[in-house]
């Protein structure tokens, strides 16, 4: 690992959103995009993809993305899209699909964040995940999984899931695993669910259902031997994708920590942001594999979003 990069999300319409760049040698730099480039990133970092030697930032509220070079963050390309850009992923050979929150499509660009075209998919779509034979998109307020052939993006099905269905990952054995928050809404909230879909057939072949109306999860996410699921419900909570174990086990919880963005490194390390109050710098919290808590560093406002490169 050479670095990580935490996006900063900032406080919507005031335009302050960072980047935190730890270098090889742990060095925390605070607003390392500005001070590489002499500009700020604009309002409300939403997510960051990281291939090879290049992180794309995408920046929802000022319909931003931008290419950088790592590990210094030059600015290769900025990009000004249409709509609300959520997520990005890598689809084949300098091709990229782009979520949104509200354009009804998945926008297809290439690697200078030019666009070449796009592909129906109705409502707010969030999370993508791209298998050698489907690519998967939450479609949040639909409560479904839409699935497209990897081959040509061309429409094959929507599996239903649970109320909000927001993330997504694909555990050692193929299957994809899908987190429903259950809902913003707590006149119509419903409980929140864990799905796991195999591939072979497309169909849901696993459910848990959480315990409590009140329990929210997020932030799914997956260790790099793809054995286990991480994911935030107030604490950090992992499940063995085997089923060995019927219940998430909760490893980490802190008194007084807001547990807000979270990361798994390719060595097992848990990286766990602290939101605070949302009105001050946040920080992030590095524990072992095993939840032990190990070292913390001051971040920007409202750190969310943890790549790895």
């Amino acid at each position: 690992m050479r670095g990580v990069l935490i996006l900063n999300e900032g406080n919507f319409g005031l335009g302050n959103s960072t980047l935190t760049l730890i270098d090889s040698t742990g060095k925390v730099t605070k607003d390392a995009f500005r001070k590489k480039n002499g500009n700020n990133l604009g309002d409300v970092g939403q997510s960051i993809l990281v291939v090879e030697d290049t992180a794309f930032v995408v920046i929802n509220s000022s319909n931003k993305v931008y290419k950088l070079l790592l590990p210094d963050l030059e600015l290769l390309k900025q990009s000004q899209l249409a709509g609300s850009p959520r997520y990005m992923i890598k689809w084949k050979a300098n091709r990229y699909l782009i979520s949104d929150i509200g354009a009804d499509r998945i926008m297809v660009v290439d690697g200078n964040l030019n666009e070449i075209v796009s592909v129906d998919s109705p409502g707010w779509n969030e999370e993508m995940w791209v298998d050698s034979k489907y690519v998967f998109a939450c479609n949040v307020k639909d409560n479904r999984v839409a699935v497209f052939n990897t081959s040509d993006l061309s429409f094959v099905k929507y599996i239903s899931v649970g109320t909000q269905p927001q993330s997504i990952v694909q555990d050692a054995h193929g299957k994809i695993w899908v987190l429903c928050d259950g809902g913003f809404d707590k006149n119509k909230q419903k409980l929140a669910t864990l799905h796991r879909i195999d591939v072979s057939n497309l169909t849901t072949d696993y459910l848990y259902q959480f315990q409590e109306i009140s329990m929210s999860p997020s932030r799914l996410r997956i260790s790099s031997n793809g054995q286990f699921l991480y994911f935030l419900n107030s604490s950090v909570f992992a499940f063995k994708v085997d089923l060995s174990e019927p219940e998430p086990k909760e490893i980490i919880s802190m008194n007084g920590v807001n547990f807000y963005g979270l990361g798994i490194s390719i060595d097992g390390q848990i990286w766990a942001s602290d939101a605070n109050d949302f009105s001050k710098d946040g920080r992030v919290l590095v524990f072992s594999p095993e939840g032990k808590f190990e070292y913390e560093f001051s971040a920007g406002h409202i750190p969310q979003h943890i790549a790895f490169f």
